[in-house]
């Protein structure tokens, strides 16, 4: 039993034996004894009030801190569905920009220790995932799958040092190379001394390669820098994409459409069998034969002499 219920319970059975005594004293006085000992009690009837006031607001004190933590409750899984629904419309509205095929996915874990910067998505080969294909966020560039098993992905990140993406420079279409250094930071190599950029120019794909399609946000051009004897600039680059924050995305595959100009390859025919030609048999030759000699004619006998 708690040290509040006892006492509870023995403040209940002092005015219980209050009452019977002030009851009893009625019975055989004409009340001044009564009024005495109610004046002598009367401190211990407010303890008691005030006891029990306290009681009650502590039960309403719980109530009410109850009542807040499950209306917090409420308000962020209201505010976490409306996070949620902003994601979902960022990708839904991310796919219908893209004329690829694409598939959402989750991410479900993230990893990065300097050597390596690494998410696992919940969808695999079973969802239609593959080998090489890119990974994107609404706000751009994630990555591409290195991994596929029957119902996860691994996706290795722009930032892995290990990874290259051939890039541009959106406004002056100059052609670079996505790295990460040993530090950690996101540089540019093989941009042109000659070519006009700025400090803020939008950096996309170029689409050469063959795994990333061209035009998807990379990032902006964070640093540059040039030296006289240098033939490329210095370039550091701040990704669109917070990778460590990633929920939710999108793995696209490009698709290769028929044109007018490129036309489908129509299905091989079987092509007829060229005609046999035999050699031909070289005709024997005739050798010319001569025309029959006619016979001689023949001669006069001699006439013997007498």
């Amino acid at each position: 039993m708690s040290e509040s219920s006892s006492r509870s319970r023995w403040l209940l059975g002092l005015c219980i034996l209050v009452s019977l005594i002030l009851a009893w004293g009625d019975s055989r006085t004409d009340g001044s004894w009564r009024r005495f000992f109610a004046q002598a009690i009367s401190p211990l009837d407010k303890l008691v009030a005030d006891v029990g006031a306290a009681f009650r607001s502590r039960a309403e004190n719980a109530l009410l801190t109850t009542e807040l933590a499950r209306s917090r409750q409420i308000v962020w899984q209201e505010q976490n569905l409306l996070k949620e629904n902003d994601r979902l419309n960022a990708i839904l509205a991310l796919r219908s920009t893209l004329s690829y095929e694409s598939i959402p996915a989750h991410v479900i874990n993230y990893q990065t220790d300097g050597l390596r910067a690494e998410l696992t998505l919940d969808a695999g080969e079973l969802d239609g995932i593959k080998l090489d294909m890119a990974v994107l966020a609404p706000e751009g560039l994630v990555g591409r799958v290195i991994r596929v098993y029957p119902h996860t992905s691994l996706v290795r990140l722009i930032t892995d040092p290990e990874e290259r993406v051939s890039c541009r420079v959106y406004k002056s279409r100059s052609f670079c190379v996505l790295r990460t250094d040993e530090l950690g930071r996101i540089r540019l190599d093989y941009l042109s001394s000659r070519a006009e950029v700025e400090k803020g120019d939008a950096v996309v794909t170029s689409g050469l390669g063959g795994v990333y399609p061209a035009g998807i946000p990379v990032g902006s051009i964070e640093s540059l820098e040039l030296s006289p004897e240098q033939l490329f600039f210095s370039v550091l680059l701040k990704p669109y994409v917070n990778f460590s924050a990633l929920e939710l995305v999108v793995v696209a595959q490009p698709v290769i459409k028929p044109s007018a100009e490129n036309p489908a390859t129509p299905a091989p025919t079987t092509a007829p069998a060229p005609p046999v030609h035999k050699p031909t048999q070289p005709r024997p030759t005739e050798t010319p034969t001569e025309p029959p000699t006619a016979p001689p004619e023949p001669q006069p006998r001699p006439t013997p002499a007498p």
